[in-house]
């Protein structure tokens, strides 16, 4: 197609600063040429891999839960956010941490929470991964 501008769709994360900078506001991308990034300014962002399997336990919940996912032997320090939601949708929290802290277990406070049903949702930069019911007793 003559005169089309390559476009890309998908997430990018930013390597280095010198690829972007603010200036009174605005906001400038390091480009080799109008509408063109610069591509060693971004990297693609990799995906969970489906084999991943998530335990959440024990469930129902006390004081503490722990979430576990199995099967990372490969995979690196992705950054996964951990949401905890109420039944009526409401975030109670965010909290971000990585698979492979993952894959050794990472344990959330659940004492503060009043007794009921809850959902975990575990999430990537670029994906839903997955979501978890836990009931909340005492």
């Amino acid at each position: 197609m003559k005169g089309a501008v390559p476009s890309y769709s998908g997430p990018i994360v930013f390597v280095n600063k010198s690829c972007l900078t603010i200036n009174n506001g605005l906001i400038n991308f390091a480009t080799p040429k109008i509408g063109l990034f610069n591509s060693s300014c971004f990297l693609d962002l990799p995906f969970i891999p489906t084999n991943v399997t998530w335990k959440v336990y024990p469930n129902p919940v006390v004081t503490n839960f722990t979430i576990k996912a199995n099967n990372v032997s490969s995979i690196y320090k992705i950054p996964v956010w951990l949401e905890l939601i109420s039944i009526d949708g409401k975030i109670i929290s965010t909290q971000l941490t990585d698979i492979e802290t993952l894959s050794n277990g990472y344990i959330m406070n659940a004492s503060q929470l009043i007794s009921g049903t809850y959902i975990i949702k575990i999430l990537s930069i670029n994906q839903l991964i997955t979501t978890h019911k836990i009931i909340k007793i005492k």
